[in-house]
């Protein structure tokens, strides 16, 4: 779980409101894909390629990590 649903959706839609740039990071590429205003990564955080490319966005100035 991340962005996509759950407690992770919950913020990242409170934080789009409030007008924060948002990166969402989730496996669930369809669950991304309706959470609109962010900018979507489906990854696997469990993968060290799929961290590497998350961690190598630009601009992340906050985490919430959400599981």
């Amino acid at each position: 779980m991340g962005a996509a649903s759950g407690i992770g959706r919950g913020v990242a839609e409170r934080l789009l409101r409030d007008g924060a740039q948002v990166v969402a990071v989730d496996r669930d590429a369809d669950g991304l894909e309706s959470l609109s205003g962010s900018e979507p990564i489906v990854a696997d955080l469990t993968d060290p390629g799929d961290r590497a490319r998350v961690a190598a966005t630009s601009g992340i100035t906050h985490l919430v990590n959400s599981a």
